[in-house]
This record gives C-alpha cells, structure tokens and sequence, in this order.
C-alpha cells in the first residue's frame, strides 16, 4: 500500500515509504494490518531494475503504543502513508506516518515516528507526535534553506471533533516544525462548513 508520497535523497541513496497489508480483513479501517517500511536506492544506480532497491524489514503497528488514555478499542486503529524524511540532526532516516482511527480527543491530530537503523536495516518505533493531521493523508518535505519541515495536512478542528467528523477533510493546513515533533499551523488555505 503507499499513496503519493515524498521520495527522499539521503547520503546518495534515495528513500520512499510503503506498508504492506499484514493482517486479517478487519472492518475499516483495519485495525493494525499494515506494516511500515521502506525502500531505497543508490540514486546512480538503474532505479529500473528491480535488484537496485533494497527493502527494510516491515514494522507491524501494535497496539500496546497506544496510550490506555485514550480509552477505545486499540482494534481500529493503524497507520499508513508515510513520509521519508532526514532526522532533525540529518544522520537517520525517520518515517512519519499517519495514525487511521482516529476516534477520540485523545487520539485527535496525532502521528508516529519510526526510525532506520542503517546498520541492520531495521525500523524501530520512536514516538507518538503531535500534528495537524486527522485521519487523513498528508505529505512532509524538508525545507533546507529555512531548516524546517513543512506539511499540508487536515487539521481536526475541536469543531470536527464536537460534532464527531472524525473523518472530516475540509480544514487543509500549512504546518511547519524544527523537529519533526513540535508542530505550528502557519496558516489554514482552505476550508470549507
């Protein structure tokens, strides 16, 4: 599974995140069946032939990342639609993914981070992350001349989330951060009632 999403240059090599369905059919969304990982390349290999891309092991969502705060059923939550990006420090790769199921105040605007240890080439769960970014897809690009991540992302609004629009995708935003963790919304472009 993946969606339209960034595609990385990273010391020579180029990155893009994928899931891949692992799990029973479970209702929508389905509960923990995707598994992320990534693929890469040497970006003056022939990114034609399959034997150039390496991938990374798969990282299943499990619900024990969950916080029990958020007090629903951890079986409609997963993630999906990663972003590759640099860390913060520019010496790992990290994915930011975007939590589906999102159901509660509690889970309201949240994403995960995961992490490449380019040694093993395995992906490791880091953290849970604040951000304007509903249920919905959004896409995250490095900026290397103001050294800022930049977003265009649905933002659930306590509107969305009074009403109970959990899957509501009529508030897109312009959100920025230094870090990967700590958010701003700069601006909301378009919204709609």
């Amino acid at each position: 599974h993946c969606a339209p999403s960034p595609v990385t240059l990273f010391n020579g090599r180029l990155y893009r995140a994928m899931e891949i369905f692992d799990g029973p059919n479970l209702p929508d969304p389905p509960g923990g069946t995707y598994a992320a990982l990534l693929i890469h390349a040497d970006a003056d290999g022939d990114l034609e032939h399959p034997s150039s891309w390496v991938k990374t092991t798969s990282l299943r969502f499990q619900p024990d990342w969950l916080p029990s705060a958020w007090g629903t059923s951890s079986s409609i939550y997963t993630w999906q639609e990663g972003n590759a990006v640099p860390s913060p420090d520019r010496k790992e790769i990290w994915n930011i993914l975007r939590l589906d199921g999102q159901r509660s105040q509690g889970s309201a605007n949240k994403a995960l981070l995961t992490r490449l240890n380019s040694t093993t080439g395995a992906l490791s769960f880091f953290r849970w992350v604040d951000m304007p970014s509903g249920s919905s897809k959004f896409t995250v690009r490095w900026d290397p001349q103001s050294k800022m991540y930049f977003t265009l992302s649905t933002n659930l609004t306590q509107k969305h989330i009074r009403q109970g629009t959990w899957n509501a995708r009529n508030n897109l935003v312009l959100a920025s951060s230094p870090d990967l963790v700590h958010w701003h919304v700069c601006s909301t472009l378009l919204t709609d009632d």
